[in-house]
């Protein structure tokens, strides 16, 4: 392969990449307020629940107090 067509190569993977980037950028949605309702469990387990039904995702974080 030679240098021009290594140089045009990496030009339209450059492109590509913008363009991605871009269409992603223009399809985000606008930033918004959340609602965050605290629940807790009758054993005291507290959990914070944020809904959003722009997407069909779940997502769970969990985070303990304590030492190793």
């Amino acid at each position: 392969m030679n240098a021009s067509a290594s140089i045009r190569r990496a030009g339209s993977r450059a492109l590509i990449a913008l363009i991605a980037g871009a269409g992603l950028a223009l399809a985000a949605p606008a930033a918004r307020a959340m609602t965050i309702e605290r629940v807790v469990s009758p054993l005291g387990i507290e959990a914070w629940l944020v809904r959003d039904h722009a997407l069909p995702l779940i997502a769970v974080e969990f985070a303990f107090l304590g030492s190793a």
